[in-house]
């Protein structure tokens, strides 16, 4: 499932991402397609 996926990228990714970018955490990337 692409969502699992991208909830785990996000789990993943969350520690190192910019404070800007933990507020679109929730919205879909176009990577994450």
């Amino acid at each position: 499932m692409a969502a699992a996926n991208f909830i785990q990228f996000t789990k993943k990714t969350r520690s190192y991402m910019p404070q800007r970018q933990k507020c679109n955490i929730t919205q879909p990337m176009p990577e994450a397609d």
